[in-house]
């Protein structure tokens, strides 16, 4: 609260009309919009939520306060809380259209996908431009889902007619090639692979170097216990000891190999997940821009 305060008396010197602690509606819109211009989006919700009565407020006027508050809880990456004020902007305007694909966007970040595909079938398609934009967030929210059906014919209607989008379109359709050729590798069989040669397994799984790394200590306590039960024989105390060792070597190499599969898997598809978002957010910024 006190670094806010002394913002507004550093703005006030600035916007003289400003001054008055107690500011109007709009000279408080006009400073929030001052503070997320200026990167400060936990001083604009503090100024928006703690400073401003909105019950007195029209339809019209609140939806600007719930814009506002939605885009500096993004800015702030709180996805739930940004996705939650996009939603409640009620107004049949271009200002509904950014806030229902941000809301939308919002819902994807927090893999919520099923109410992100609701708020992007709510958006007006009358312009054939936002049509094309509607269809490719659709599209790629299908993707995050791994709805590929859905994808696939929502793909169709791509255009790639517009160079605010058109190398994102191609982008999330080579994504969805690369989702279903992933390998789907089998854990049984990566254990099974490990039980025969030490690290063999992750090297199936795509962890070569992981393979090696298992490799190298299970073979030199293999070759140490060997060596034991040669010159000490099964009973003595070092056999045990280099036995026991190897026992837990070799059973975590196998465990390993089981885990590396899922591991691998999940990895790639948050890589896949990563860059599905990034295509939708750049054609998504640009549209923005046009209300901005």
């Amino acid at each position: 609260m006190k670094k806010l305060l002394i913002i507004l008396i550093t703005y006030s010197c600035v916007h003289p009309v400003s001054a008055q602690f107690n500011q109007s509606y709009h000279e408080q819109i006009n400073f929030a919009k001052y503070l997320l211009k200026n990167n400060m989006p936990e001083d604009c919700i503090s100024l928006l939520q703690n400073e401003m009565n909105i019950k007195n407020c029209s339809t019209e006027q609140k939806d600007t306060v719930f814009n506002l508050l939605g885009h500096a809880y993004f800015d702030n990456k709180a996805y739930d809380s940004s996705a939650y004020y996009f939603s409640n902007v009620s107004l049949s305007d271009r200002g509904e259209g950014e806030s229902k694909f941000l809301s939308a966007y919002s819902y994807t970040l927090i893999q919520d996908y099923s109410k992100g595909i609701e708020r992007i079938k709510l958006v007006d398609t009358a312009d054939v431009k936002t049509k094309e934009l509607r269809n490719f967030e659709l599209s790629g929210t299908y993707l995050l889902s791994r709805d590929t059906s859905a994808f696939s014919k929502q793909s169709k209607s791509f255009s790639y007619s517009y160079n605010d989008m058109n190398e994102q379109e191609k982008n999330i359709v080579k994504l969805d090639n690369d989702y279903k050729n992933l390998k789907h590798n089998s854990g049984a069989l990566a254990g099974m692979m490990s039980a025969v040669v030490p690290g063999l397994g992750k090297v199936y799984a795509g962890k070569t170097g992981q393979g090696l790394s298992s490799f190298l200590p299970v073979t030199l306590m293999g070759l140490m216990t060997w060596e034991a039960y040669k010159k000490a024989g099964p009973s003595s105390a070092r056999f045990i000891l280099t036995a026991g060792l190897f026992s837990v070597f070799y059973i975590g190499n196998i465990w390993g190999s089981v885990l590396s599969v899922s591991v691998s898997r999940s990895e790639k598809n948050n890589e896949i997940n990563n860059q599905i978002l990034l295509n939708l957010r750049i054609p998504l910024q640009k549209f923005i821009g046009i209300y901005r």
